[in-house]
C-alpha cells in the first residue's frame, strides 16, 4: 500500500552564514581568460578553412557547442539535441533542460544572451540547408526521428550521420585542438565570472 505522508512538514534548515569556499565554485578548473580566446581563434580558424560539408559541419558543431558553454552553462551530457524553441526570441529567458531526466524538474531558467540565440539561430539554419542537399534524406531522418529537436551529430565518410552529444563535441574538440580544459569548462567559467 505505500508509506504514510509523514505528519509534520520538513524542517527547513538555513544553511550557515560564512565564505564561500573559493575551491566550490570552480576556480581551480576555470579557464582562464587567455585560454579560452585562444580556443575560440582557433575554432573560427577551422570553421574558416573548412572546405567540405563535413568538416564545415563539425567546424560549426564545435564553435555552437563551445559558445552554449560558456554562455548558458550548457552542461556536457550524452543528449544529442536541445529544444528548437528552448527562449523567447525577444527577452532571450527560457528553459534548458540539459541533464536529461525527462522527468521535467530537471529544468532550469536560463538567459540566453544575443550572442547565444544569433548562434543557435546560424546552426539551426545550417541545419535546414543541410536537409536540402545530398545529406538531406539522412538529415531529414534524424530530424523526424528526434521529433524538431536541434541536433547534434557528425557527419562521417559518405555522409553517413553519427549522433553526438555535447559531451562528445567538448571531448572531440578539447583533444583537436590541444586544449588543456575540463569538459565542464563553461559551469565553471560561469560560475567563477558570476562570484567575482
Amino acid at each position: 500500500h505505500g508509506s504514510a505522508a509523514p505528519n509534520k512538514p520538513s524542517k527547513i534548515v538555513r544553511a550557515p552564514d560564512r565564505q564561500v569556499r573559493e575551491q566550490a565554485y570552480g576556480s581551480q578548473s576555470c579557464p582562464a581568460d587567455e585560454t579560452l580566446e585562444a580556443l575560440r581563434a582557433r575554432l573560427v580558424e577551422t570553421l574558416d578553412a573548412a572546405d567540405d560539408p563535413a568538416h564545415y559541419h563539425l567546424a560549426l558543431t564545435d564553435y555552437t557547442v563551445a559558445l552554449l558553454s560558456i554562455s548558458v552553462a550548457l552542461r556536457p551530457t550524452k543528449a544529442p539535441t536541445l529544444d528548437r524553441v528552448a527562449f523567447d526570441p525577444e527577452t532571450g529567458f527560457g528553459v534548458l533542460d540539459d541533464k536529461r531526466l525527462a522527468d521535467g524538474y530537471t529544468a532550469r531558467l536560463t538567459w540566453y544572451p544575443p550572442v547565444a540565440r544569433t548562434q543557435l539561430a546560424i546552426y539551426r539554419a545550417h541545419i535546414e540547408q543541410l536537409a536540402r542537399t545530398t545529406l538531406g534524406d539522412t538529415t531529414r531522418e534524424w530530424d523526424i526521428a528526434h521529433r524538431g529537436k536541434l541536433p547534434f551529430f557528425m557527419l562521417g565518410v559518405r555522409g553517413k550521420l553519427k549522433t553526438v552529444g555535447t559531451l562528445d563535441v567538448i571531448q572531440s574538440l578539447l583533444v583537436r585542438h590541444d586544449s588543456p580544459m575540463a569538459p565542464n569548462f563553461g559551469r565553471h567559467f560561469i560560475r567563477s565570472k558570476l562570484l567575482r
